[in-house]
């Protein structure tokens, strides 16, 4: 999961959502943990993911498939 830019690991925001439902991570904004609801507030939105594309994209996580973004 993630890309790797100027030296740092990064995670697109639907990866950083589902590594936050499953427990696996804690995100953080402006120094303050983020809820589940904050984190679907400020990470789905009209310029990066749609609702629905983060539920297939969840759900195919859950069956256990590898999922990237397409690069054209």
């Amino acid at each position: 999961m993630g890309f790797s830019e100027q030296g740092r690991q990064r995670l697109h925001p639907e990866e950083a959502l589902y590594l936050l439902e499953c427990g696996s991570i804690h995100l953080f904004h402006q120094d303050l943990p983020l809820s589940i609801q904050e984190a679907y507030q400020l990470l789905l939105t009209d310029h990066t993911v749609s609702f629905l594309q983060y539920q297939v994209f969840s759900h195919l996580k859950r069956l256990g498939y590898v999922v990237r973004r397409f690069q054209p």
